[in-house]
């Protein structure tokens, strides 16, 4: 009787294996030998990798990211090149006086400064305050 039940249960266990095999969430090897299982590991990294790029959190996210980016390439500069050159010539004057002096004589006149912070160019008057420019007229 002992030898018949042996053999009958590997039996069975092969016809279950054979039926689970294609099944790929479920190892054939017992719990604690699914390490060596390299097709059950392939899925449960996949399962991995699928939660982690699919998670709705980052998805919205980065769509948000990604929305933000296309809004701030449409607000382009309206000004000429050169007016934008002028502008970031005076604010780098007006964060270093020193640099007027190393400036070639009769190219664009360097602004001059007036008192601590501020700097003086024609009619437009540049402060540089500790959070950023302060511009009058």
């Amino acid at each position: 009787m002992g030898v018949f039940s042996a053999i009958s249960r590997i039996l069975r266990t092969m016809a279950v294996g054979a039926l689970m095999l294609p099944r790929i969430d479920h190892s054939v090897m017992p719990d604690g030998f699914q390490r060596f299982d390299r097709g059950f590991n392939a899925y449960i990294c996949y399962l991995h990798v699928q939660t982690a790029y699919r998670n709705p959190v980052l998805r919205v996210f980065c769509q948000i990211l990604s929305d933000e980016t296309r809004h701030n390439k449409e607000r382009e500069w309206t000004c000429s090149a050169q007016a934008r050159a002028r502008w970031f010539l005076a604010l780098t004057l007006a964060r270093n006086p020193q640099l007027a002096s190393d400036r070639k004589p009769g190219g664009v006149e360097a602004p001059q400064p007036v008192q601590g912070g501020c700097v003086k160019h024609g009619d437009v008057k540049i402060e540089v305050g500790r959070y950023g420019l302060i511009q009058d007229k």
